[in-house]
């Protein structure tokens, strides 16, 4: 994952010809994980009525981009295959004290999951 240390304005997603400042963030998803994360979201209402979030890579970069307003991050998502270089739910490394991560609302005392660093609970 990557972090710009600075804010830079970026159009308003809810106020058009307005801008807002944001912190550009990338992020890099493993492609099983994006495919997961979509598949249990694509049937709320909201979801299925926003074209833009018809696809996994869609539906991230959708919600990513929207974080503008109030996390004031914009929120990018690159994809891959690699397991080593991606933020991804499955633990085919054996580095995680859990199987797999199966929900967003874990608690670990591990500082990092698959070389991401992580919020010590």
């Amino acid at each position: 994952m990557w972090t710009d240390d600075k804010f830079q304005p970026y159009p308003d997603p809810q106020k058009p010809g307005s801008t807002i400042m944001g912190q550009e963030v990338w992020a890099t998803v493993h492609t099983d994980t994006a495919c997961a994360i979509f598949e249990s979201c694509k049937r709320i209402p909201f979801v299925s009525s926003v074209s833009a979030m018809g696809s996994p890579a869609g539906f991230l970069n959708f919600q990513g981009h929207n974080a503008l307003n109030d996390a004031h991050q914009y929120i990018s998502f690159n994809f891959s295959s690699d397991i080593t270089k991606s933020l991804a739910f499955s633990d085919t490394l054996n580095d995680f004290p859990y199987d797999s991560l199966l929900t967003c609302d874990y608690k670990s005392s591990q500082s990092e999951i698959h070389n991401f660093t992580v919020l010590l609970l």
